[in-house]
């Protein structure tokens, strides 16, 4: 701020001047000198890796798109009651997090919404209507794991879904095996086929 609306001068020293590289003008000595870490040495190998990376994102990205069609059905089909205090406990622990990760000894959390053209209450509500959805998966998804007779696969944090958190926060703060059951067996009701 005290130098705002001043005249400066800057030095900077020039590197160099690159002309643009085409597949026409590509060398396997240049491939080679700039894809040492991947181990790639020529053009050809080269077209491989950027087909091969291609191909994985557009394979993960058909797989994200059938697990939020799979995520949408199921919030259509089910009512799922969130408890507002566990509710307001992910929220905070996602908000710690979140702070613990973005923010330092020199930046708050409304420093930092404001350094992103955001305020902390958008934050808030955006981080609310995630956890929502989030959490509502989880449920759903521990329901169908008790249902199916199965917890491994679907409790803990392994793969895309992290279900079971609800039943630990409900023993966190008091409850019973039987009362956390319970709890959780009242908070999600099928309304369609």
């Amino acid at each position: 701020s005290d130098l705002a609306g001043k005249k400066t001068t800057f030095k900077f020293k020039i590197k160099g001047i690159y002309k643009p590289v085409t597949m026409d003008t590509l060398t396997d000595d240049m491939v080679a000198d700039a894809f040492t870490e991947q181990k790639i040495t020529t053009k050809k190998d080269l077209v491989a890796y950027v087909r091969q990376v291609l191909e994985k994102q557009a394979a993960n990205s058909k797989s994200q798109a059938s697990i939020s069609a799979v995520e949408d059905d199921l919030l259509d089909k089910c009512k799922v009651t969130i408890p507002n205090e566990y509710l307001d406990a992910r929220l905070q622990e996602y908000q710690h997090e979140f702070e613990a990760d973005n923010c330092n000894d020199t930046q708050t959390l409304e420093q930092y919404a404001k350094n992103n053209n955001t305020t902390v209450d958008d934050m808030k509500k955006q981080w609310k209507e995630l956890m929502t959805k989030q959490i509502k998966i989880e449920f759903i998804f521990g329901r169908i794991a008790e249902k199916e007779n199965t917890s491994s696969a679907v409790c803990g944090q392994s793969g895309d879904f992290v279900c079971c958190g609800e039943s630990q926060y409900y023993r966190r703060t008091g409850y019973t095996d039987d009362r956390v059951i319970g709890k959780l067996k009242g908070s999600i009701k099928t309304t369609k086929g």
